[in-house]
């Protein structure tokens, strides 16, 4: 989940969009082209907050977990392993 949605950075604009609250559990990804956990808040300001990812596995990673601007992220029993 991001709220960078431009090669260049965060669009600018009057209303920022709020991402929170969300619980994702028991995913499972057998192909991914970079990595298994990307959360990215806008700014320090505007953060997605309060998440949850349980329970996923991620078998073939590419790379490790990019969280930025971002509040009480929790990362429970996920399994991951990078490509070989």
């Amino acid at each position: 989940m991001t709220m960078r949605y431009t090669s260049s950075g965060a669009r600018e604009g009057e209303f920022i969009p709020s991402v929170r609250n969300t619980d994702m559990r028991g995913c499972n990804s057998a192909t991914l082209t970079k990595q298994a956990i990307v959360v990215e808040g806008r700014s320090p300001m505007a953060q997605i907050a309060h998440v949850t990812i349980a329970n996923c596995q991620f078998p073939n990673t590419i790379r490790g977990n990019t969280i930025t601007n971002a509040a009480r992220v929790r990362l429970i029993g996920n399994r991951t392993a990078e490509a070989k």
